[in-house]
């Protein structure tokens, strides 16, 4: 038996979307060649592993007891890239970590130094997207690791509270604000909880203007354009942010989350331990 990796890590995609289509778009491959990916993983398997139906695709039996061997099959190939040196001692080895990058920029300058002490060939590919989107890259063996906001528990994944942030509003102190606008980011669950808790709170907010880029919106705030709506963390990166009086608080859960077959990994414990030393 031969059987590949990539075809291995699109069953588990098409297995969890129940659907070819949706499963080639998130993969970026053609429909032909994701099925043609499954029918050769069936091959050598000798056994089918989908139902096709009308509605979708299901596992057969089979697949569902395959399907626990191949989560285990990915993670003892990442674990076995992760190469412990005998002669020096040394753990080589690479992980894919995924972060936001308003996250990677106030955290991680602490972070890897810490890790580096440690473990100097130790290296990191960072992928950067949304929390959300970083822990379902987590969920479906994409990147090794996450260090994510206010993570949605999940049966596969193991969560570790690293440390505590707020949301709320800042303005800047010098120069003063020349207005009343709110610059936030309106897809924010964070930002939608804090503007329900403003409706009843004597700030006055007239008009707004929207990013997508936390960054973004703490530099218009810190050359006093407006209120904007922040992580405490990131606000604390620029100099004139001050918190606005009596504003309203949502709390923020900072979180290193990766895969259940990781939790007893000695390397990912010493990890743990690091960064949340790092982000008290």
């Amino acid at each position: 038996m031969s059987l590949k990796l990539d075809d291995l890590r699109n069953f588990l995609i098409v297995s969890k979307l129940k659907n070819v289509t949706r499963a080639s778009e998130q993969l970026g491959l053609t429909q032909p060649a994701l099925s043609y990916s499954i029918k050769r993983l069936e091959e050598e398997l000798g056994a089918p592993v989908f139902i096709r139906l009308k509605s979708g695709i299901e596992l057969t039996k089979f697949g569902e007891e395959f399907h626990h061997r191949a989560n285990k099959l990915l993670q003892d190939w990442q674990d076995a890239k992760n190469i412990f040196n005998q002669e020096g001692g040394e753990i080589i080895g690479e992980f894919k970590v995924g972060i936001h990058p308003s996250v990677a920029i106030y955290s991680l300058p602490h972070i890897l130094p810490s890790i580096y002490e440690k473990y100097p060939r130790l290296n990191f590919n960072l992928i950067h997207d949304s929390s959300r989107i970083i822990t379902g890259k987590v969920i479906d063996f994409e990147v090794d690791f996450g260090i994510v906001v206010n993570p949605i528990k999940h049966p596969d994944l193991i969560i570790n509270e690293m440390g505590l942030d707020e949301v709320k509003l800042f303005e800047s102190s010098r120069p003063k604000r020349k207005n009343n606008k709110l610059i936030f980011n309106p897809q924010l669950a964070q930002s939608q909880d804090l503007l329900r808790k403003l409706k009843n709170d004597s700030i006055e907010i007239d008009g707004h203007v929207e990013s997508d880029n936390l960054e973004v919106i703490a530099k218009l705030t810190n050359e006093g354009f407006g209120i904007g709506l922040l992580p405490s963390r990131v606000a604390s990166n620029y100099k004139n942010l001050v918190p606005v009086n009596n504003s309203p608080i949502v709390k923020d859960q900072i979180a290193l989350v990766y895969r259940v077959e990781k939790k007893n990994s000695l390397l990912v414990k010493d990890i743990l331990a690091l960064v949340k030393d790092s982000l008290i």
